[in-house]
C-alpha cells in the first residue's frame, strides 16, 4: 500500500497471461471505513489499449451496502444493493445495470433481484 496525502491506497499490480494484459487495482477507504473507491486499468500489450473501471460503495449500516460500478469501455454502469438484515437468515440484492450507450436509459436498464438464504 502507498500513502496518499490522509489516504492509504491498496495497489494490486497483476499480469493476465491469456489476455496479455497488464492489470493494476487500486482501493482506498474513506470516511472512516463506511465508503470505499476503486479504480481499475488494463492494459493490453498487444493492441496498446486500455480498459478502466471505476467503483465505488458505502456500508450504509450492519449488513446494508450500496455499490456502483462504471465501465466506460463497456458502456455500464452497475448499481447494487445488498441487504442482509431485511430477512433473518436471507440475503437480498437488488442489482440494476446501465447501458449507457443506448439513447433510451430506462428502456436500456436491466433490473435483478436475488434472494439467497442459508439452511
Amino acid at each position: 500500500s502507498v500513502d496518499v496525502a490522509d489516504y492509504k491506497v491498496d495497489l494490486r499490480p497483476s499480469w493476465l497471461g491469456q489476455a496479455k494484459a497488464a492489470r493494476v487495482k487500486m482501493m482506498s477507504a474513506l470516511g472512516g471505513n463506511k465508503d470505499r473507491i476503486s479504480a481499475q486499468v488494463d492494459y493490453n500489450t498487444d493492441a496498446g489499449s486500455a480498459a478502466y473501471e471505476l467503483g465505488y460503495s458505502r456500508s450504509l449500516e450492519d449488513g446494508k451496502e450500496v455499490s456502483a460500478t462504471f465501465s466506460p469501455n463497456d458502456n455500464e454502469l452497475e448499481v447494487q444493493y445488498v441487504d442482509s438484515k431485511f430477512e433473518n437468515g436471507a440475503t437480498w440484492t437488488a442489482k440494476a445495470t446501465v447501458d449507457t450507450s443506448d439513447r433510451n436509459i430506462l428502456e436500456a436498464t436491466k433490473v435483478t433481484l436475488k434472494r439467497a438464504w442459508s439452511w
